[in-house]
């Protein structure tokens, strides 16, 4: 399948916007590779969210030539479980309210806000999509205009999981009874520390493939359902063990792209090792940062590990999805 590869690319590009998730536009400014001459059908379209970001889609279509043997490929997918991912998703047109800058579901954190109907009030759904003049209901038949920040009735763990898992199911949709491993996918969760989903270890071995409707598959899916926020935000660590993924794969199967798609919502607030510039970082099993907070050896070491993993000589493809967060500069960085 002679243009296998560009296929995977525009599936990755089109599929991580299906609720939303903001993305830098630099991500997005680079098109699919094709052969000279050979450009695909294409359309980008941006909206405003309405709180400063920008969705962005992307779709590609073309022909593929099929031959007896499809080329394959291979995901590691990374998910940011730190205890901001159970933040409240910010939206202009959302139903919730709140005092906080940064509401959970839980602990009266964020109120319903309501639509003004003639003499009555609706609550509205996230669904409604509306934009007009929304009303806190405090005592009583005591309504008053809410101004501030709205929200989403979910969390960005929630959306991310959601995202995670339509990208799971169209990923391995490519596969058949025939061709099992066309898309093979390794899931990284981190918050404080980095853990591997699956495989259980750094090997090329136990990754995930099959067809979308497989035990394999709603194994993976469930796995991805039961993540939790909770902690800090080592991006150093995860993107260290998606490296090791990946040159495991590459060694193994050194015909097989890899591609890299890490989701996060914020900044990096812890590291490993010793990180004293962006080209200057020694790994270890050693955890450094506050974890509340981005050092300079926290962005240093994060940044090594993402420059190391693009510029092996595999070549690992690293897409990085901005998970709702209010600071995309590092993730653009």
């Amino acid at each position: 399948m002679k243009h296998t590869g560009k296929k995977l690319l525009s599936l990755l590009l089109a599929l991580l916007m299906l609720v939303g998730l903001t993305m830098p536009a630099d991500i997005l400014a680079q098109p699919a590779k094709a052969d000279a001459g050979d450009v695909p059908a294409h359309e980008k379209t941006a909206s405003d969210n309405g709180d400063g970001t920008t969705k962005l889609e992307l779709t590609v279509t073309g022909d593929a030539d099929y031959d007896a043997e499809p080329v394959k490929a291979n995901v590691v997918v990374i998910v940011d479980t730190s205890g901001s991912m159970g933040y409240l998703v910010r939206s202009a047109t959302g139903s919730r309210g709140s005092n906080n800058t940064n509401p959970t579901s839980g602990n009266n954190q964020s109120f319903a806000l309501y639509k003004r109907e003639g003499n009555s009030y609706t609550a509205i759904s996230d669904d409604d999509n509306y934009s007009g003049t929304v009303y806190r209901h405090n005592y009583g038949n005591n309504y008053t205009a809410y101004t501030g920040q709205r929200f989403l009735n979910t969390s960005r763990m929630a959306s991310t999981k959601t995202s995670v898992n339509n990208l799971i199911d169209t990923l391995l949709s490519q596969n058949t009874t025939a061709h099992t491993d066309v898309m093979e996918i390794a899931l990284v969760s981190f918050a404080s520390d980095a853990t591997y989903r699956t495989p259980t270890s750094a090997t090329a071995t136990g990754w995930v493939s099959g067809v979308s409707t497989g035990s394999a598959a709603t194994s993976l899916k469930n796995t991805v359902n039961g993540l939790n926020a909770n902690g800090g935000t080592n991006w150093d660590q995860a993107l260290n063990y998606a490296r090791n993924l990946a040159a495991a794969k590459a060694q193994q199967q050194s015909d097989e792209k890899v591609y890299v798609v890490f989701f996060s919502d914020g900044e990096p607030t812890f590291h490993q090792g010793d990180a004293t510039s962006a080209t200057n970082h020694t790994h270890s099993s050693t955890r450094g940062g506050n974890g509340s907070s981005t050092s300079a050896a926290d962005y240093y070491a994060a940044y090594n590990e993402a420059y190391q993993l693009y510029n092996a000589s595999y070549k690992a493809a690293l897409y990085g999805i901005f998970a709702f967060g209010t600071n995309e500069t590092y993730m653009k960085n």
